[in-house]
């Protein structure tokens, strides 16, 4: 681990040490109601969130359009579409990362505008960024069921939005990385169009415990903060290895769209998707994971940028109708 690297790991451990963080508890302790616990979590969440500082991008050259949830459909999002050609567009719907309980809501617009606008920029491509519903009020397979319902409307919209519905690509990241794999593997059971491809940025994919981590130098994360988001996320009772859960274990991998992987050498998720990319090739599934020098959350902007760099790489050949074969999409 390089110097540089190492001071932003320390100054990250002095900032969250004085903000004195807590995790909610996954239901209501005893005595205690559901609106008290509600507003306790929404306490904690609004001091984490409050973590993520407006962005400041470039003006976008397009369209930024709200879409609230409502009762029939629980999911809401931002959509990204950028000026240019209309009609046989690419998109790409963005699941945004939070240990399955952040960074949704009024602080969807600071995760997702910078790499969103980017995205739809550099690749003309119309960008559903979805603000799905959160543990611990709403557990497996609520925000599951939001991220693939999101998915079935752009298809839906696809003529609306002049987007081809066969050049439509996940991406996650961590938390959100497991909701796109997830979402993924619940399309190819039965539906189609299927994904064009499938970027995942430093998934969770495997929801097990400890024993699924990486023992890195830098670990991001304590035994009883990965206990805590998984017992948030998972309902008491609910097989952990189920695929649907934990993607990374799914016995059939036949028929999963072409993948892309971003994982820090330092990340304590760095194995799973080093077994997944493994599995996916023993499938016949063309598949790749690229290890940068970062932990889970922290990158120094150079390598920030180079990650960044690859999956634009990845998906413009994804989008390419001049790409060639899946294998030759993630090549250097």
């Amino acid at each position: 681990m390089d110097t540089a690297l190492r001071e932003l790991i320390e100054l990250a451990k002095q900032i969250v040490s004085s903000l004195n963080l807590q995790l909610p508890t996954s239901a209501p302790a005893a005595g205690q109601s559901v609106e008290e616990w509600e507003k306790e979590i929404a306490i904690h969440r609004n001091i984490i969130d409050n973590m993520f500082p407006a962005p400041s991008p470039p003006p976008f050259d397009g369209t930024i359009e709200i879409i609230e949830a409502n009762p029939d459909r629980k999911w809401g999002a931002r959509l990204y579409v950028p000026n240019g050609p209309s009609t046989n567009r690419p998109a790409v719907v963005v699941f945004h990362g939070g240990g399955f309980w952040m960074a949704g809501g009024e602080t969807l617009a600071n995760v997702s505008d910078p790499i969103c606008q980017l995205l739809a920029e550099n690749l003309g491509a119309v960008i559903l960024a979805v603000d799905y519903r959160l543990a611990p009020e709403f557990k497996y397979p609520a925000p599951v069921e939001d991220c693939h319902d999101s998915y079935n409307w752009l298809v839906k919209s696809a003529a609306r939005l002049g987007i081809d519905p066969t050049r439509i690509a996940l991406h996650g990241t961590s938390s959100g990385g497991n909701m796109a794999a997830v979402t993924a593997l619940r399309i190819v059971a039965g539906e189609a169009p299927h994904p064009r491809a499938v970027i995942l940025m430093a998934p969770a994919l495997e929801l097990t415990g400890m024993g699924a981590m990486a023992d890195v130098e830098h670990k991001d994360f304590t035994p009883e903060v990965v206990e805590q988001l998984y017992e948030n996320y998972v309902p008491s009772g609910t097989n952990r290895t189920d695929p649907h859960v934990s993607p990374g274990l799914a016995p059939d991998l036949s028929g999963f769209p072409p993948t892309f992987i971003v994982v820090g050498e330092y990340d304590m998720l760095r194995d799973q998707s080093v077994r997944f990319v493994s599995r996916l090739n023993d499938a016949g599934i063309a598949a790749q994971v690229r290890r940068y020098e970062m932990t889970h959350g922290i990158a120094e902007p150079a390598t920030t940028q180079a990650f960044t760099d690859d999956v634009v790489m990845a998906l413009r050949n994804a989008f390419s109708e001049t790409s060639g074969e899946p294998a030759t999409w993630f090549v250097d």
